[in-house]
């Protein structure tokens, strides 16, 4: 019923007011009046979204799709305000943790109104998450017309705000990865700074409202995470790989003084970078501890002819999957990368699964359906998430909220560590 409407009736049923009109009549006029709002109000909305995507469209090239890399990281980066931001929590990717969440969990969000949200985000698929914090998040997918948007929400996902269409290629899957396409996002805390990536590699400095494209580095970027002002991306070109940095305010790429091989994954928090790597004869994690300036490398526990393994953090721990062939075993390191402690687990683990650490002495493990709350003395818990299908990406922006998504582009949220989840509808 019609706010207005209901307010009528309330008056011509009120003695008090001493009305002599006819109550049918007069409501069908308010039904009429409040029709003719709606419509209004439709026409607003739409003439404002058209405003805000065409704002975005101006000189530069925009990227906004961007898939999972298929680490199990959701990236909160940092730009050095980890200090302020660390309690005993998970970053959500590969970087900083967030402050405690004090909003509603996303399955409390009415989505019947008339909303930005419900007219224009109805088709869009997120391939791609980054956080800077419990509520607030951008996500990379593709349009109603294959385009590659971002979106962004500051109230844990209720309400979403489309940032911009980047002119790439958006690859919803490694087996869809060109030479031209991106296929993740990452922004810093500030929220002025980020990039997209997968392969091809985009940039923006201004909240994401412009982007363009970087081709300063030599290769073709695999990975990239952001912590203390800085950007790391693992770079690929031909079969060289090599690591690089830049500050998050720039895009001035300089190569870093590290040996690798063939890494499989990259986490950063504060001033740690941590890459897993495997040499021809061993498992192998190049680990600094001064934002890239310096690394040294040491054994990781995972086999030199599977992979080797992928990564997630937290303020002050790094857990690492390693395939074994026939189930996942899982390692936490609380020295940066240089050594490992083994998980064992009370049950077998898929051979390959995503690990999104929580705090330094919990991770989940997301497979279909389903995730594990893991401890690093084994215990676990299974939490059963309806209509979750295969995750690509899983992730803590601190020990309460945190994120799954899965290949079809259904994202979860949960605000008590895993316990329960919600399906962020969009």
């Amino acid at each position: 019923m019609d706010p207005l409407e209901d307010r009528v009736r309330h008056l011509l049923s009120d003695d008090s007011w001493r009305v002599d009109a006819d109550t049918d009549s007069t409501l069908r006029k308010v039904r009429e009046g409040a029709k003719r709002r709606r419509v209004r109000r439709n026409i607003g909305l739409t003439a404002a979204a058209v405003l805000v995507v065409a704002g975005g469209a101006g000189g530069v090239g925009y990227l906004a799709n961007v898939l999972p890399n298929g680490n199990g990281n959701v990236t909160v980066a940092s730009d050095g305000k980890e200090k302020a931001l660390q309690d005993e929590s998970g970053a959500a990717g590969s970087s900083q943790p967030g402050p405690a969440d004090a909003g509603p969990s996303p399955e409390s969000t009415d989505t019947t109104g008339d909303t930005f949200r419900n007219q224009e985000i109805a088709e869009f698929t997120p391939v791609s998450l980054t956080a800077a914090g419990p509520d607030r998040f951008w996500l990379l997918g593709k349009g109603t017309t294959g385009t590659a948007d971002v979106m962004t929400t500051t109230d844990g996902g209720k309400t979403f705000t489309p940032v911009a269409t980047i002119e790439a290629t958006v690859a919803a899957g490694t087996n869809e990865l060109k030479a031209d396409s991106i296929s993740s996002i990452r922004f810093a805390v500030d929220g002025d700074n980020g990039w997209a990536y997968g392969r091809a590699l985009w940039a923006t400095h201004d909240g994401g409202s412009t982007w363009s494209k970087v081709d300063s580095l030599s290769g073709k970027v695999e990975r990239l995470e952001i912590a203390s002002g800085r950007a790391i991306a693992l770079v690929k070109d031909g079969d060289k790989w090599s690591a690089w940095g830049s500050p998050v305010a720039s895009d001035e790429w300089t190569e870093l003084d590290v040996e690798l091989s063939d890494p499989s994954d990259l986490a950063v928090v504060g001033s740690i970078v941590v890459i897993a790597d495997r040499s021809t004869d061993e498992g192998v994690t190049a680990a600094s501890s001064n934002g890239g300036a310096e690394f040294s490398r040491f054994a990781s526990p995972c086999s030199p002819d599977l992979s080797g393994g992928t990564l997630s953090v937290t303020a002050d721990s790094v857990w690492l999957s390693c395939p074994t062939g026939t189930a996942a075993a899982v390692f936490v390191s609380h020295d940066a990368g240089r050594s490992w402690d083994p998980v064992e687990a009370e049950k077998s683990l898929p051979n390959t699964v995503l690990v999104g650490a929580r705090t330094s002495s919990s991770t989940i493990i997301a497979v279909p359906g389903q995730v594990e709350i893991l401890s690093d003395q084994g215990k676990s818990q299974t939490v059963p998430i309806k209509e979750l299908g295969q995750p690509t990406f899983a992730g803590f922006t601190n020990k309460n909220v945190g994120y799954v998504l899965d290949l079809d582009g259904k994202l979860f949220r949960t605000t008590d560590g895993g316990q329960k989840w919600s399906k962020v509808r969009l």
